[in-house]
């Protein structure tokens, strides 16, 4: 299954702004972490629109979908209107198929997940090129109002936009009628022990650091 990742805007298009974060840096930080969790999954291949933070094109984005022969797009957003509207929403080109159960799934996943307000899955038809032209099944995913703070307190930290980029993935294999992989959406488990003469508060204190700033989950045992 080949699934083309479009992280929206970047470059000199910064899309919406909001409570300090601009939608281009949150839309390529979720995408590239869905792109690790779909790999890591050997029944998907990805296809990125873009890998940094640079202009693409809205027909370009939909041409790299159709060069690559892929499966399923979805373009990852946030949402912005005048700072008091909130929730997750979906648009999907045709508003069947496919396309209306990967949007369904994730708005389902964001409310029972998050508590986020289900705004929705809309169907588009002419509007947004980058779905329109896309030929495989293509939705544009809106998580949330980067301009409201309720909302975007869900996902303003690297951590929690890896738990989004799993409930992407999530909505897709539902999609796609597959369940997903255990290893793709747990993390792994390790132990360790520190200490020695003395300095194993501190030991312990330092590797926590370093395993947060990974956004690795940590447990402390003793």
């Amino acid at each position: 299954m080949k699934v083309c990742i479009d992280p929206g805007h970047g470059g000199s298009d910064p899309g919406a702004v909001g409570n300090g974060l601009r939608e281009c840096d949150l839309t390529l930080n979720v995408a590239l972490k869905l792109r690790d969790i779909l790999l890591s999954d050997d029944r998907f291949q990805v296809v990125m629109t873009r890998t940094s933070d640079v202009f693409v094109d809205l027909s370009e984005r939909a041409r790299i979908a159709n060069r690559e022969n892929c499966d399923f797009f979805v373009s990852i957003h946030f949402n912005a209107f005048n700072g008091k509207a909130y929730g997750t929403e979906v648009l999907d080109y045709n508003g069947t198929g496919i396309g209306r159960v990967v949007g369904q799934t994730f708005v389902d996943i964001l409310e029972a997940e998050e508590g986020l307000y289900d705004r929705g899955v809309k169907a588009t038809h002419s509007t947004f090129a980058v779905i329109r032209e896309t030929k495989c099944p293509a939705i544009i995913t809106e998580s949330c109002f980067i301009d409201s703070a309720s909302d975007i307190q869900h996902f303003d930290t690297s951590e929690e936009r890896e738990k989004l980029a799993r409930y992407h993935y999530r909505a897709i294999c539902a999609g796609f009628g597959m369940e997903p992989k255990q290893e793709a959406t747990k993390p792994k488990i390790c132990y360790y022990v520190t200490g020695g003469f003395g300095e194993g508060s501190k030991a312990s204190q330092e590797f926590e650091t370093f395993m947060r700033s990974k956004g690795w989950y940590y447990d402390k045992k003793y």
